[in-house]
């Protein structure tokens, strides 16, 4: 090892040899794993950490400055991804890009953080009150803006008067709730919330052979776990470093690589055999981009503003700008930050809530590529429904709604591919009881007694807002109930 890798890791060949003395182990670092990871660790059980990336950033890449326009943020978030295949109606396969690295997306996501609506529960076995807590929680550790804890990350003139003409046209707006810091508290990481400083920060962190609470063991790749009929006895991983094989033998196992690849690795141990839901109902966002163009360069404008999605409007919109920039790539995470004086287009996104069919799923393939452990062994299947194609046509006419009332014209609108929102979720469905779902309501397996899913794909739909802030939530819900079975108070 060198470089940062020496201060951050611990070698999984170590941590291979008194793997027993591991409580959980959890298999991926985004922002479902390292909140399970750090909440665990806190009521005094010791954790290890596998991610199949390197460790190549410590904080979210906006908190580095690196600016949009030059290119090096998005070559610096494509060097550590892999492409997920998504196939659709009519065979059509698409790329979506896959995160390896310690972090995972959360080095590169957005900000946006609103909460999920009342309704968007639905169809889960909890309702919105039992998130209220893990809300508030998830809010306060990520520094939530533009609640009432902490204002907006932009209050410009510009911003007031979007709200009031897109409010008066009928589309109701607020400045968007962001995952970045905007208090005076400026430590390692703060700003954009990322999971990468969240665990480096921590006190928690250290090395597996002096005892640590926390370990981190990167460029490991989970390749499959072994059921004995009741538990996962055994989880076999790859040093990518060495090549090596390794059994670990935790005594809990979470899943918190995101909904596909926690699908993926069930289906590769066998798990639809004990469970046939796993690898169902997989979702993506409907997403719908466009911009607009303002008729002149206006002061004081900067603005990150949404339009909440309703009941009967089941899509939110963000608008964004302005930007000198004519068009944007979802991979841009901190270009809205970098707004310009000199800019007059506008970025609008419409996120939609899709029907979550049985047979929209992870599927396994034999694409024998070593270097990835089985990652890329897999395939989405997925088609929209009759009412998904109708609501993206409602996204469209309403993105061209808030064009105008801005004062703007509408340019260029293109609808998304299914996996195109990066916001995927389901693969591993929460319900009432084994018959109805894979995981029960705080993520456990039904039918393996040590095993959990940290990550989004628990979820029986998706919500209206973008997942990021509920899946952290969740996740802290999720290690209160990995706690409990390791008989721990909560």
């Amino acid at each position: 090892m060198n470089g940062l890798d020496t201060v951050f890791e611990s070698r999984i060949a170590d941590i291979a040899r008194d793997s027993d003395a591991i409580d959980c182990l959890v298999i991926g670092s985004g922002t479902s794993g390292v909140t399970t990871a750090l909440g665990l660790a806190e009521r005094g059980l010791r954790v290890v950490i596998l991610e199949a990336g390197p460790l190549k950033l410590i904080s979210h890449i906006g908190n580095a400055s690196l600016a949009d326009s030059t290119g090096l943020a998005t070559k610096l978030s494509d060097s550590t991804t892999v492409p997920t295949t998504w196939v659709s109606a009519g065979g059509h396969a698409e790329p979506i890009p896959a995160w390896l690295v310690v972090g995972g997306r959360t080095l590169f996501w957005t900000g946006t953080a609103p909460r999920y609506k009342p309704w968007d529960f639905d169809d889960w076995p909890i309702d919105a009150a039992d998130m209220s807590h893990y809300y508030d929680r998830a809010e306060s550790l990520m520094k939530v803006s533009g609640n009432e804890r902490r204002p907006p990350f932009y209050q410009s003139a510009g911003q007031r008067t979007a709200i009031e003409q897109l409010t008066a046209a009928g589309l109701p707006a607020r400045p968007t709730p962001v995952g970045i810091d905007t208090g005076s508290d400026r430590r390692p990481g703060a700003g954009f919330d990322s999971a990468a400083a969240r665990l480096l920060t921590s006190p928690h962190l250290g090395d597996f052979a002096s005892g640590a609470p926390v370990s981190l063991a990167a460029q490991t790749i989970a390749v499959r776990m072994s059921f004995d009929g009741e538990r996962i006895d055994g989880v076999e991983v790859l040093d990518r470093r060495s090549g090596e094989h390794l059994t670990l033998r935790p005594r809990h196992v979470v899943l918190a690589g995101g909904a596909v690849q926690s699908a993926r690795l069930a289906l590769t141990s066998g798990l639809d055999a004990v469970s046939p839901l796993v690898g169902r109902y997989l979702n993506d966002h409907l997403f719908v981009q466009s911009t607009a163009e303002l008729p002149a360069a206006r002061t004081d404008a900067n603005m990150n503003v949404m339009v909440d999605a309703t009941r009967e409007r089941a899509f939110h919109l963000q608008i964004q700008g302005p930007f000198e920039g004519t068009w944007y790539h979802q991979s841009n995470s901190t270009m809205w930050v970098n707004c310009s004086p000199a800019g007059t287009h506008m970025m609008l996104a419409a996120f939609g809530v899709g029907t979550v069919e049985k047979d929209n799923r992870v599927v396994l393939t034999d694409r024998g590529d070593s270097r990835y452990g089985g990652i890329l062994n897999c395939r989405v299947l997925y088609t929209r429904s009759e009412q998904d194609e109708k609501r993206l046509a409602a996204m469209e006419h309403a993105l061209g709604q808030a064009a105008i009332a801005l004062g703007a014209t509408p340019g260029r609108t293109q609808v998304n591919p299914p996996g195109g929102a990066l916001h995927e979720i389901g693969g591993l469905r929460m319900g009432e009881d084994a018959e109805s779902g894979v995981t029960d309501c705080r993520g456990r397996f039904w039918r393996v007694e040590n095993l959990s899913a940290a990550d989004a794909s628990p979820f029986p739909s998706q919500g209206s807002a973008n997942p990021y802030l509920t899946i952290t939530a969740w996740s802290l819900r999720h290690a209160d109930g990995v706690a409990e079975s390791l008989g721990h108070q909560c």
